[in-house]
């Protein structure tokens, strides 16, 4: 899994432990959605990258974070996206769009007012495998 490192002002955090947000709203705000800022940025970066051995050119759009648990006393959670790739194969001039869905893990360091995401990479298959 990959590992993005994002802060967070420490009023939100405030806010999800007062329980004025929940642990979606958090995850939201820190990423930035729907309006968007470097988090975003370096999230969707990631996803296409995961994405970027299935073909085409693969934008990420439509992201947004469906559900969300955080466990105060651990300082881990987890939190569910959706997302939307959409291809555009240039030599055939063929458009596709494909809906995803992923589960990833987070922690917080409250002092360092620090999120850390760990983004499920994309997994390959070695041909060794299927004989």
């Amino acid at each position: 899994m990959t590992k993005i490192r994002f802060d967070f002002p420490q009023s939100i955090y405030q806010s999800l432990l007062n329980k004025q947000i929940d642990a979606r709203q958090f995850i939201a705000e820190v990423l930035g959605l729907p309006k968007g800022n470097p988090h975003l940025d370096a999230l969707t970066l990631n996803l296409r990258f995961n994405h970027a051995t299935e073909g085409g050119s693969p934008e990420i759009t439509n992201l947004e974070v469906i559900n969300a648990v955080y466990d105060a006393a651990k300082q881990t959670g987890w939190f569910e996206i959706s997302y939307q790739v959409e291809r555009h194969y240039t030599c055939s001039d063929v458009k596709s769009q494909q809906k995803h869905t992923e589960v990833c893990p987070f922690e917080i360091t409250p002092t360092e007012q620090l999120l850390v995401l760990q983004i499920p990479e994309d997994e390959s298959r070695d041909t060794v495998f299927e004989l």
